[in-house]
């Protein structure tokens, strides 16, 4: 039982720290009710790059601007930050 959980473990944190940049896109657009998206990314979830672009109302985007993240844990403040 234990090896099974392990491995399962360990699966679960590799799938995890694989996920696409382009998540990011989806939580981007989440946020701003689809008004800004995330164009071109490259990475992971967790680190990456991209262009931040505008929606004009009929499905096109236009470039804003290039946008880098890190998401990481901050062991000293105990959370979760946000470096853009």
């Amino acid at each position: 039982m234990g090896r099974l959980a392990l491995f399962i473990g360990l699966a679960l944190g590799f799938t995890l720290a694989g996920l696409p940049a382009t998540l990011m896109d989806s939580a981007i657009a989440r946020a701003t009710d689809g008004r800004l998206r995330l164009a071109s990314a490259h990475g992971t979830f967790w680190r990456g790059r991209g262009m931040l672009a505008i929606t004009d109302g009929q499905r096109r985007l236009i470039a804003a601007r290039p946008l880098e993240w890190h998401i990481g844990v901050d062991w000293a403040r105990i959370g979760v930050t946000l470096r853009l």
